[in-house]
């Protein structure tokens, strides 16, 4: 699944952690973390290259539960994992696999489905060689003779405050809530119409690139999708939290 134009130039290697959460009330911990040469293929599972689900064991989830490679151009991934696995590309969303997906993008969760009150993540990043790179910027949505106008630092600042948990890595889907412009104002020190106005200011750059659903609520995150697909929002290391902060 290519989800964009956004070229990935594999350059000395492509990051990758191992990320578990052991508990329903426990903190995420950070197993391993290393990096994949280009055609390199790692497997994941309780009896995998990169080992999921035995600490503590995690029955659900298969001896060998997923198949990566650092392909040329962004990660191939074949899922074999009895209790399926979840893609969950950044800032994008996520959606289940049941067949090999080659896959585009800066930063991807492959969460492997096992125990409800457990979670396991492998982590794959190539923030470095996120680039437009091209006269002519293909969104995903529709073409533009000309890139579109960026944000401005006011309407960025809002879209982190407002989408902190859309945007965060790793993902945390059990977690993820979107705060209401009343939560977000004293933030940023400007009352919620200031809020309301910068937002409506960045939902307007989306419907410029096409947004197929013109009318958008201002905490519906489907134009914040548009605008990280067409780079007018990118990786930034306010998103990262524990344990890769």
């Amino acid at each position: 699944m290519d989800l964009s134009n956004i070229r990935l130039e594999v350059g000395m290697g492509m990051q990758v952690h191992v990320v578990e959460k052991p508990g329903i009330d426990s903190a995420p911990q950070l197993r391993w973390t290393g990096k994949l040469r280009p055609k390199e293929t790692v497997t994941v599972g309780r009896e995998g290259n990169l080992v999921v689900g035995v600490n503590p064991m995690d029955k659900r989830v298969s001896r060998h539960a997923a198949t990566i490679t650092a392909a040329d151009r962004g990660w191939c991934i074949l899922p074999t994992n009895r209790n399926g696995v979840t893609l969950y590309p950044w800032a994008q969303p996520s959606y289940p696999v049941s067949s090999v997906d080659t896959i585009v993008w800066p930063r991807i969760g492959v969460r492997i489905m096992g125990d409800p009150g457990l979670e396991h993540l492998v982590l794959l990043e190539d923030d470095e060689a996120y680039t437009k790179g091209a006269p002519r910027h293909t969104t995903g949505l529709t073409e533009m003779a000309q890139p579109i106008r960026p944000l401005t630092p006011a309407q960025k600042e809002a879209v982190r405050d407002v989408f902190h948990d859309v945007l965060a890595w790793p993902p945390r889907p059990a977690e993820s809530r979107i705060l209401n412009l009343k939560q977000v104002a004293p933030l940023l020190e400007r009352t919620p119409s200031a809020v309301r106005q910068r937002l409506i200011e960045v939902r307007k750059r989306a419907e410029e690139l096409g947004l197929a659903r013109q009318v958008v609520e201002l905490t519906d995150p489907e134009y914040i999708y548009a605008l990280v697909k067409a780079g007018l929002i990118e990786p930034a290391p306010d998103d990262l939290r524990r344990p890769l902060r």
